[in-house]
């Protein structure tokens, strides 16, 4: 009896205390240290010290799309308004920028100077001083070398934009009959020797168009400078410039919009402008208004504003899309909030979106320390993997660039 009372002990305990059984293998197992763990900080955003890009006791303007940014290099489009010529520089990578070169014609007064660039190729159109005939110039070299300018359209030809889809050049004018503007687009499918029009795509006036070319769409705003009421028109081509589709009003009823800019990548395509209906005329500014389609342009959001302090200056505003992702966009404007409404003295400011315009983050003004642009012409903006670029002129006699780093753009692989 008693031997069974013992045997039924050491169960109990075995059960109960199951390690007393593995006392000795863990004993005698080999251990491993485990490493702490190593936690990375997230990269931040952030935005460096401006670079002065050029100094200069002549006056020089800058214009909205007269910067692009490709594979890392940075052409820049301005006009020296003392000698009345149209000058090109580049910046590539880290290097310094090169030194301005002029592309107008010699002895030709030249203004209002815009850019495109495609893989090695980059274009740039201009106007005549007075008569307003558009020109174009083209460089084979990312900009090293430029030819002979030749002539786009007639007289009273307002250059609005070029853009380049492989082969095929896209210049939109403003035509100006007996004082009513109408938008023109002029295509060439050599390199600017021989051109065709696309006439009258505005069905009433138009004035200060810009396009933006992609996947085979060509997409074009304008406004129609209503006296009371100007709104923001859209059409959208396709088969090289052959077929249209009807003309979009994208600014609501009551708005006054003008100097549209547009931007696409893919099916996303997105406008802004500066509109005047909560500061009609003759207020010289207004606030920064946008829309986007997510069908390449067949649809459009409502208008939303952007701003809302009515101090946006028209013709300033710039719009880029992160190539790695088109829901991420910024927008960059001159805006006199912090001086008198009816002087020349403005701050750049910055806004981005990452949904593609539903929320709108990190406004910022460039220029915070009194760093004022008395501005004349358009700030432009760029982005690339891992950075945004904006370049804007400061009191007429110097260019300024500033990039923002964005190193969640290029991810680190965590091994």
């Amino acid at each position: 009896m008693r031997k069974y009372f013992i045997l039924g002990f050491l169960i109990s305990c075995l059960c109960c205390f199951p390690e007393l059984l593995l006392a000795k293998t863990i004993k005698n197992a080999p251990t491993k240290t485990l490493s702490p763990a190593i936690i990375k900080p997230v990269p931040r955003d952030y935005w460096g010290n401006p670079e002065l890009v050029l100094s200069t006791s002549e006056t020089i303007y800058s214009f909205q799309r007269a910067m692009k940014e490709l594979n890392g290099v940075i052409h820049y489009a301005f006009m020296n308004y003392t000698t009345r010529d149209i000058r090109y520089m580049r910046k590539v990578g880290n290097d310094l920028w090169a030194s301005p070169v002029i592309i107008s014609l010699p002895n030709q007064l030249s203004q209002n100077p815009a850019i495109t660039v495609y893989g090695t190729f980059v274009g740039v159109v201009y106007n005549s001083w007075g008569s307003s005939i558009p020109y174009f110039t083209y460089s084979k070299d990312e900009g090293k070398s430029w030819t002979q300018p030749v002539q786009v359209a007639g007289s009273d030809s307002m250059v609005g934009d070029v853009a380049m889809d492989g082969n095929i050049i896209y210049v939109v004018i403003q035509r100006t009959e007996s004082g009513v503007g109408h938008i023109d687009i002029h295509i060439s499918h050599d390199f600017g020797q021989s051109w065709t029009v696309v006439p009258d795509l505005s069905p009433q006036a138009g004035w200060t168009p810009q396009i933006a070319v992609d996947n085979g769409f060509i997409h074009i705003v304008w406004n129609d400078g209503q006296p009371n009421n100007s709104h923001i028109w859209y059409r959208q081509g396709s088969k090289k410039g052959s077929e249209w589709s009807e003309p979009v009003r994208l600014s609501n009823a009551s708005g006054f919009g003008q100097w549209p800019t547009i931007a696409a990548k893919n099916d996303k395509v997105y406008a802004i402008w500066v509109d005047y209906q909560n500061t009609p005329p003759p207020s010289d500014t207004g606030d920064v208004f946008y829309v986007r389609s997510d069908d390449y342009g067949k649809s459009w959001t409502y208008p939303q504003s952007i701003t809302t302090e009515h101090r946006a200056q028209p013709g300033t505003q710039e719009i880029a899309i992160n190539p790695n992702n088109p829901n991420n966009i910024s927008i960059v404007w001159a805006d006199n909030r912090r001086f008198d409404p009816f002087g020349n003295d403005n701050d750049i400011y910055y806004i981005e979106s990452k949904d593609k315009g539903n929320s709108w983050a990190n406004l910022t003004n460039l220029t915070p320390n009194g760093f004022a642009t008395n501005h004349h012409g358009g700030s432009n903006v760029y982005m690339r993997p891992g950075e945004t670029g904006v370049i804007f002129n400061e009191d007429t006699h110097k260019i300024w660039h500033k990039k923002r780093i964005r190193p969640q753009d290029n991810p680190v692989q965590l091994k």
